[in-house]
């Protein structure tokens, strides 16, 4: 009886851990993540230098203020088409503002 419990408290133990392993955010999800952002700074996608588009009025809950592209990215070898919607909001955010000073 005694080697039943043992096992059952082990089994629980285990079970308990796999429920509270995180589903993602492993090795192979860290650089998967690394080389999706460096392809997207090489197309220009990202990044300090990336390209912005004509901001927009947005709405709750994206942004008062939308910046929206699209593009190819060359990700492993492979050729994917992306979009990327950056969202801007606070005090005094207008188009202008993020047009002029997106960092701002």
């Amino acid at each position: 009886m005694k080697k039943m419990k043992v096992m059952f408290i082990a089994a629980l133990v285990m079970a308990v851990g796999v429920v509270n392993a995180a589903p993602f955010g492993g090795d192979e999800d860290v650089k998967y993540a690394k080389n999706l952002w460096t392809a997207m700074v090489n197309s220009s996608l990202a990044g300090r230098d990336a390209i912005k588009s004509r901001p927009y009025t947005g709405q709750h809950p994206h942004g008062a203020i939308l910046d929206t592209i699209e593009g190819p990215i060359n990700l492993d070898g492979r050729l994917y088409n992306i979009i990327i919607k950056r969202n801007y909001g606070g005090p005094g955010v207008s188009r202008d503002t993020v047009a002029n000073d997106p960092a701002k």
